[in-house]
């Protein structure tokens, strides 16, 4: 019987190799067996996604969001805190395409009209979309006037 190990398993090499043969798909895609799939093979609609890889998604996406409210929103760091969570919130719920159409809301926090911005958010499709999440958002907003 024979017991010594050859050498250790080149996880590197074992990678191209995979990456080689399946591909590397940035989207979700049905892979021959229709199943729902992304990266290198990753059979998400099969094994989904553990916690620790839904929370290192869920940081890249908030630097992503943090990147677009930056380059997009030079100001909104010189809002009150409670005004910038808000933002990351709406940004991270809507994107910054949908979020830059809120004109009335931005101008107002702008002007630090928090009772105007709160009423903005509130008149709006996004509120009847995601009631808590927007009358949570309008509510620290309006508080901001307190």
């Amino acid at each position: 019987m024979y017991t010594k190990k050859e050498a250790e398993l080149d996880l590197n090499l074992i990678k191209e190799r995979l990456i080689d043969f399946e591909g590397m798909v940035l989207k979700p895609y049905f892979c021959s067996e229709k199943v729902l799939t992304i990266g290198v093979g990753r059979a998400i609609g099969i094994n989904g996604i553990n916690e620790e890889e839904a929370l290192y998604l869920l940081n890249n996406d908030i630097n992503t969001v943090i990147q677009r409210l930056d380059d997009n929103l030079p100001q909104w760091t010189s809002y009150p805190l409670k005004a910038q969570y808000v933002l990351v919130d709406m940004c991270f719920n809507m994107g910054w395409g949908s979020l830059s159409t809120f004109r009335k809301f931005l101008k107002a926090l702008d002007e630090g009209d928090y009772l105007q911005a709160a009423e903005e958010i509130e008149n709006s499709k996004y509120c009847s979309q995601v009631g808590r999440r927007c009358h949570f958002n309008a509510q620290e907003i309006r508080s901001l006037q307190e």
